[in-house]
């Protein structure tokens, strides 16, 4: 698969490191966001030893942006990193994260409820620890 190829050469990095630095809400970080959307999503999911080091800067690009655009796929994201093995939950158990998901799911455009809610549900799917 297309995306797994780009993956194992290390795209993912670069684009992690383009969130952390980019300005909030611009285009530029527009763009990053949905390749970043796209790098985790499909089925099969991708490797997920390659994509959760992506998880700060999703978490730290929700946080930060209030573009409905960089939400969306943002909150995309981490419905695909979220779906999976219950060992995953830990990594999105970030107080941060989940006070925004949660503000989210009240947001007014149901295209950023819909993967919040699918993220909340599948945080809560995880162990009764």
């Amino acid at each position: 698969m297309t995306r797994d190829c780009v993956l194992k050469c290390g795209a993912l990095q670069p684009i992690t490191r383009i969130i952390d630095s980019a300005v909030p809400g611009t285009s530029f970080m527009r763009n990053c966001s949905w390749a970043l959307s796209n790098l985790c999503r499909g089925k099969p999911s991708p490797d997920y030893n390659l994509v959760k080091v992506a998880i700060p800067s999703i978490v730290k690009s929700l946080v930060q942006n209030d573009t409905e655009e960089i939400i969306t796929d943002t909150s995309w994201a981490l419905s695909y990193l979220s779906d999976g093995a219950k060992e995953r939950i830990g990594d999105f158990l970030e107080p941060k994260l989940l006070l925004k998901l949660i503000k989210l799911l009240e947001h007014e455009t149901v295209s950023i409820v819909i993967p919040c809610l699918r993220t909340v549900g599948n945080i809560i799917t995880g162990s009764d620890e």
